[in-house]
């Protein structure tokens, strides 16, 4: 009888460590310095949002953060670098609808969305049609005109092979039936320097990439890849706004993730500190002039069902868009 009431004592002590130890995990973290993976590289759009989200959330952690830069095959790599990461919160990403959804199922890298765990999407962006100030279409309508009658078919630059970009032009020529050819970039950088120098003419792009650049006149903007404008930039019209092209819609999103297995109590410390930064109205009006609306925060399953809709919406105009 004591060998057995001595051994309920010693389970229930157990029990009790185990949960105590977990508590001081909580309460604790962040008890050393974080990473926050950037699957695309320094000077992009996500960089700069990637850069904003992690000074706020020093902040309200507490402790600094790395930014590591891991560019390459669509963001594919950095997420894979992130999964291969400890699901302790030490380490996280600004992950994309580029790298979450369609790299995913377009560059076969070996993951799905099950393998991450969201905290939150944070940011959207809108991918726009923008020209060197000497090509002569002024709008959307203009430019498909000049698309469907042109001898070749139209260069448009894009960053990288498998992104929304990439499809936003392709989705204008499907709609506007005229053809293309898309002059692939490493990254937005570089396009972005030679629609400046004139070395290409058209790009499809993050608007939050080269907004200072339209709004200082040394690019053209011919319209938004979107059903709305963007209300940090509402003087540019959609490409849909004309009578040439209809649905054509290449939003942008960014979401802080985690490896799967994060531990509930440290997503949640992630959250708190996220919804505080979120609703902050000075970080809302200094994103919204960098050319990111800042939504509101989701819950966890929320944020979930939105990213697995997209990949299903997404899957589908993968399937259905005939890439040059």
């Amino acid at each position: 009888m004591f060998n057995s009431f001595s051994r309920r004592k010693l389970g229930l002590l157990a029990v009790s460590l185990t949960l105590g130890s977990g508590l001081a995990k909580a309460e604790t973290f962040p008890a050393k310095p974080m990473t926050m993976v950037v699957p695309f590289a320094a000077g992009a759009a996500t960089d700069r949002a990637a850069r904003s989200i992690a000074k706020q959330l020093e902040k309200q952690l507490g402790q600094t953060f790395v930014i590591e830069n891991v560019a390459g095959a669509s963001g594919t790599l950095g997420a894979k670098r992130l999964l291969r990461s400890q699901a302790d919160g030490y380490t996280i990403m600004l992950g994309t609808n580029n790298d979450l959804v369609i790299g995913q199922a377009v560059m076969k890298p070996g993951y799905t969305l099950d393998d991450f765990t969201p905290l939150a999407r944070t940011g959207l962006d809108m991918t726009v049609l923008v020209a060197h100030p000497s090509f002569p279409a002024q709008n959307a309508d203009e430019f498909v005109r000049m698309a469907r009658s042109a001898a070749a078919p139209i260069q448009i630059g894009v960053p990288g092979q498998a992104t929304m970009q990439t499809f936003g032009a392709n989705l204008l020529a499907d709609a506007g039936d005229f053809k293309i050819q898309t002059v692939p970039y490493k990254a937005g950088a570089p396009l972005v320097t030679d629609l400046l120098g004139g070395q290409i003419q058209l790009g499809t792009i993050a608007l939050s990439s080269v907004l200072p650049q339209i709004r200082a006149g040394k690019l053209k903007a011919i319209g938004v890849l979107s059903d709305r404008r963007h209300s940090g930039a509402p003087d540019i019209p959609t490409v849909n706004e004309g009578q040439m092209l209809k649905g054509v819609n290449a939003d942008l999103w960014v979401a802080v993730v985690a490896p799967k297995g994060l531990p509930p109590a440290v997503s949640q410390r992630f959250r708190d500190a996220l919804g505080k930064i979120m609703a902050d109205p000075v970080f809302r009006s200094d994103e919204l002039r960098a050319g990111f609306m800042i939504p509101d925060i989701q819950t966890p399953m929320q944020t979930s069902q939105f990213m697995a809709q997209e990949y299903r919406r997404l899957k589908t105009l993968i399937d259905s868009t005939k890439l040059d």
